[in-house]
């Protein structure tokens, strides 16, 4: 194609590339001549509408002699004026792009750069940095993992580096058939300066804090940064699932010890449920007091006899408690009635 043959294509249509002087450079002139011809033929063949073929592209033999320049200037000047609807288009291309999955990212990447040019050429160029930003910030959410890799990156990536880390993930997605972004396509993690994806059980183990026992500002599941817990993809052994449940059951198992040795039955009477926790003893003793009811004298200062209105009185502020609050009286009232 002539885009690729011709190294001064750009330079004819913006201008860069000058006419040389034809008295003093005739040759040289002839070579321009030729290069600018074959680029207007360039701009006509792109041009589907005859209409705008006849009214901005002049006849080669016309003088003066239209430059490729002149042509560029005149399709920009009538297809590419500066309105406030065509800024807010390319502003919303710009700054809320949506991405499309179903297309390739390369696509959505493209766009998102096409508008920042766009906007230089009306001289409204927003920062180059809005462009990493924004393809970042819109990307479609099953591109979680990848964008939590690149953005907990101690420098900023290049434009280009994020472009083959975007489209390598979506390759290897489309290439194992479970569809771009999911969480089973590809795990990108950060090391060092690079990013890369790591296969090795072995090797990715040794990043693993499992439960976050470090205590970091990390996932609480697998203990790595740059993403959230429930988003979190990462296999979990079965031992280290074993020990957190075996973990839970034993101090659920210890809460109930604590709770049974709170209360005991001293015999069949009535009166002789008592509370053997000082914390406890006096917590019951201001209940009767706030209820106005009849309370016995604790035997001593760790002990107080709980009687049946005292409990009637439990099961009243039970009903009247929220949810948590209602289990806990209830283990504790049925605990007392052994």
């Amino acid at each position: 194609m002539t885009f690729v043959q011709c190294p001064d294509f750009i330079g004819h249509l913006d201008g860069t590339v000058k006419a040389p002087d034809p008295a003093s450079a005739e040759s040289l002139y002839q070579t321009w001549l030729a290069t600018d011809k074959e680029v207007i033929a360039v701009l006509y063949k792109t041009i589907a509408s005859n209409t705008i073929r006849t009214n901005h592209i002049k006849s080669l033999s016309a003088t003066p002699r239209q430059t490729a320049c002149e042509l560029w200037a005149a399709l920009k000047e009538t297809f590419v004026r500066d309105s406030r609807s065509l800024r807010f288009e390319l502003k919303r291309r710009l700054y809320n792009p949506v991405h499309d999955t179903s297309r390739p990212v390369l696509e959505y990447v493209s766009d998102i750069i096409n508008a920042h040019a766009s906007l230089a050429d009306l001289r409204h160029s927003p920062p180059t940095i809005d462009i990493i930003d924004s393809i970042l910030m819109h990307l479609d959410p099953s591109f979680d993992i990848v964008r939590s890799s690149l953005v907990t990156q101690s420098s900023d990536p290049s434009l280009e580096t994020i472009k083959k880390v975007l489209d390598d993930f979506y390759r290897d997605g489309k290439a194992k058939g479970s569809g771009v972004g999911e969480p089973e396509a590809a795990m990108f993690t950060r090391r060092g300066k690079g990013t890369r994806r790591r296969d090795e059980e072995e090797e990715e183990e040794e990043y693993y804090d499992w439960g976050n026992t470090r205590g970091g500002d990390a996932c609480h599941r697998c203990g790595r940064p740059g993403h959230r817990s429930s988003k979190c993809i990462a296999d979990m052994p079965q031992n280290v699932k074993d020990n957190i449940i075996n973990g839970y059951r034993k101090a659920r198992k210890a809460r109930r010890d604590e709770d049974a040795k709170a209360v005991r039955v001293g015999s069949d009477s009535d009166s002789d449920y008592y509370v053997d926790n000082p914390i406890r003893a006096n917590a019951a003793q201001a209940f009767f007091k706030t209820t106005n009811s009849p309370s016995p004298e604790p035997v001593d200062s760790d002990v107080v006899y709980l009687s049946q209105a005292m409990r009637d009185r439990l099961r009243l502020d039970v009903k009247n408690s929220g949810k948590a609050k209602r289990q806990e009286f209830k283990g504790m009232v049925s605990r007392m009635e052994g």
